[in-house]
């Protein structure tokens, strides 16, 4: 009879507490789910995909529709003041205007500069004498410009400005004649220079903006321009470029052009979303048919749960308790898998094993099978009563081996023999040959530790006192005789509808005088998460090695914390095992001898655990029982419910650094043969109710009660 499920000590550490999550169960669910969305999806991806491309190739049409309009702005601007700039180099070179500036022919040219271009409005020769002061010459101005002072002409510059007087917007510039000291200086009017900022062409909010330098003209704007649009206009290489970027605003699109020959330039800008119209309107038009294809797929969703998850999770919940066997890892179509495999297997193994005699044993079904040996129900027809048999596999090593497994098998049989105690499985009949042995002992009806805690959580108090006492009276009775057991855990622990507690599976159990050279051989012998302390650390393993065992599996009974540590380092395990034991404050104020008790047993320190069994026992017999083993009989008679299905599985049980198999995790061929069966859900012969008893059905093919050998047909 072997123990509850543990994996080699291999990679990581599973915290202690980790129950199975519901989450990890909802794969099936998740797949479903998973598909329709795959199935919706795509055609939304496709429509994403297409809007995007759409939207960048609006973006890419109005960019360029906008640097257009900037172009051709500038172009406009700069044939205004090409006009402007024209007009007065053209009177800078009149002769009339420098040889003689004083004179009639000289005003009469400056007035018919005014008559012959319509937008000049005022016209003057301008003299800056010795002094640095400027003297107007002569004048000539339309009626409407009477407002401009001489002042505001004596002001221009060889640099075209655009300004505002006396409400009226103006182009100036000056020009110097071939006279020393004279120059010719004009205004014309820039009124048309408005409808070359008008940006209705592209959208309510674009507009376009006269830029001098890096910043808006006064009489064009104001506010400050992005700063990507600034860096490209402070480059006088770049002559013109549109672009997308984030403003104050939101996105929006640039554009400029330069205005050549000047330090002006035309900036078009608008909010991109408005260039996205069309794009944003199949966006919305997308997430309306998308939130409608998620409510479809809720509702089938739905569906599938009701219609599809809560059956096969019922199934599987009915699989797991009728079924030996531990519950799959993953989530719900892993453990389908899992399921239907266990069920071919039995099948296959009530069609083999319905024929096989082991000696006068009548061998029913399959309880556990690993890599080294099984675990059989049996029916003794001479005793009239179901046995378990323990076996190892033939044809499954070599010669040796399977020998030494043999031998092993048997020295557990005679050690486990010779306890004879009411809290130990008591072992029948041993039949041992060369490389075949098998141990036939006391069947277990009900379920393990293992098995009734995971499928109830916590124990209460009185459960929990009942098995420390009743494993304290095995233990005491396997010390006396010189027997350390080294694996004691929930597993090992078999639960009966009725009588005594009994503590299985002695397969990696040691003599006091073994002990020397199972040290000296190294290894560790046991599972990960109840190994003491010091038997980690490379000391030898003492009777105190199996009371900080039992403590481990008493705090499991009750927190409901699984204390089993799969896939540990040795590091991980002496990290594990200087971690003081906790527990909630529920507990400490009501059960605080209880619970010191417990801690007492799982001390790290060997010397402060109880001295012995016997001394541990004298503490645990104080505490109160209350109705606790009227209540753990209940719990295993929920786990007796009589089985349609029984089958096999197979199993990775316990831990040894050094053993021969490392699935097998032994610590030799003593713990070889032990550790490879276990009858499931947690391990032991004694984890489901036996079948029907066959004197009383008699269902074809089964033999005859009475008899004590197969018919000779068989």
């Amino acid at each position: 009879m072997n123990s509850d499920p543990t994996l080699p000590l291999s990679n990581t550490v599973a915290g202690r507490g980790r129950r199975p999550p519901r989450a990890r169960r909802s794969s099936l669910i998740t797949a479903l789910v998973s598909g329709l969305l795959a199935v919706a999806a795509l055609p939304f991806a496709l429509a994403t995909y297409q809007i995007l491309l759409a939207r960048d190739s609006l973006v890419d049409q109005t960019q360029l529709t906008h640097l257009i309009a900037a172009r051709a702005s500038a172009d406009r601007f700069a044939t205004v003041r090409g006009r402007l700039s024209g007009a007065v180099r053209a009177a800078a070179q009149n002769p009339f205007l420098f040889e003689s500036p004083q004179s009639a022919e000289a005003g009469e040219v400056l007035s018919g500069m005014l008559v012959g271009d319509t937008q000049i409005l005022a016209a003057a020769t301008i003299y800056r004498n010795e002094d640095g002061e400027d003297v107007l010459v002569q004048l000539a101005r339309r009626p409407e410009a009477e407002a401009i002072e001489p002042a505001q002409l004596q002001a221009l510059t060889g640099e075209v400005l655009f300004v505002e007087l006396a409400g009226m917007r103006l182009l100036g510039r000056a020009e110097a004649t071939e006279r020393p000291g004279l120059r010719v200086a004009m205004f014309s009017s820039a009124s048309g220079l408005e409808a070359l900022l008008d940006a209705q062409e592209l959208g309510t909010s674009a507009e376009l903006l006269l830029v001098d330098g890096d910043r808006p003209h006064p009489l064009s704007g104001s506010g400050e321009l992005p700063p990507r649009l600034q860096a490209a206009l402070a480059r006088p290489e770049v002559v013109a470029d549109a672009f997308t970027q984030e403003g104050a605003n939101g996105r929006e699109i640039n554009a400029f052009a330069r205005v050549p020959g000047s330090r002006w330039a035309v900036v078009s800008r608008q909010p991109a979303d408005e260039a996205e119209v069309a794009a944003a309107s199949m966006r919305r038009g997308a997430i309306f048919a998308a939130g409608v294809v998620l409510l479809m797929v809720a509702a089938l969703a739905l569906l599938a749960w009701r219609r599809v998850v809560k059956p096969v999770r019922a199934l599987l919940e009915w699989q797991h308790s009728q079924v030996p066997g531990e519950r799959a890892e993953g989530g719900d179509l892993a453990q389908l898998q899992t399921a239907f495999a266990q069920i071919q297997r039995m099948q296959r193994n009530r069609e083999a094993i319905s024929e096989v005699f082991l000696g006068r044993y009548k061998l029913l079904s399959t309880l556990g099978q690993g890599a080294m040996g099984s675990v059989f129900l049996a029916w003794d027809p001479r005793l009239k009563r179901h046995v378990a048999i323990k076996t190892i596999h033939l044809d499954a090593l070599d010669a040796a081996l399977q020998e030494a497994l043999a031998r092993t098998l048997e020295n557990e049989a005679v050690a486990v023999a010779n306890l004879q105690h009411p809290n130990i499985v008591g072992v029948y009949d041993l039949i041992a040959a060369g490389q075949f042995a098998f141990v036939v002992m006391e069947y277990i009806e009900g379920g393990n530790l293992r098995a009734v805690v995971s499928r109830n959580g916590a124990l209460e108090p009185g459960e929990v006192v009942h098995i420390g006492q009743s494993m304290l009276r095995a233990l005491d009775a396997a010390h006396r005789a010189g027997l350390l057991h080294l694996d004691i855990k929930p597993g090992n622990v078999l639960v009966p509808p009725r009588g005594e507690l009994k503590l299985a599976d002695f397969g990696v159990a040691a003599w006091r005088s073994e002990v020397p050279d199972l040290v000296h051989r190294g290894g560790l012998s046991g599972t990960p998460g109840f190994i003491a302390p010091e038997y980690v650390a490379g000391q030898p393993p003492s009777e105190r090695s199996d009371l900080y065992a039992l403590g481990r599996l008493l705090l499991e009974c009750l927190t409901g914390i699984p204390q089993h540590l799969p896939g540990a380092h040795t590091n991980d395990l002496r990290r594990e095992a200087g971690k003081p034991v906790e527990f909630t404050e529920r507990l400490l104020t009501e059960q605080p001898a209880l619970c010191e008790q417990i801690r007492l047993l799982c001390s790290e320190r060997p010397e402060q655990r109880p001295a012995s069994a016997e001394a541990a026992l004298v503490a645990w017999e104080s505490l109160e029982l209350g109705d606790g083993p009227e209540r753990l009989a209940e719990r295993a008679e929920e786990l007796a419910e009589p089985l349609d299905l029984a089958g096999e599985v197979e199993i990775q049980d316990r831990v040894d650094y050094g053993g021969i198999d490392p699935e097998a995790s032994t610590r030799g061929p003593r713990q070889t043969s032990a550790g490879t069966t276990r009858p499931a859900p947690g391990d032991g012969a004694g984890t489901t109710r036996p079948p029907p008893d066959p004197e009383a059905t008699r269902p074809p093919p089964v033999y005859d009660p009475d008899q004590t050998r197969p018919p000779p047909s068989r």
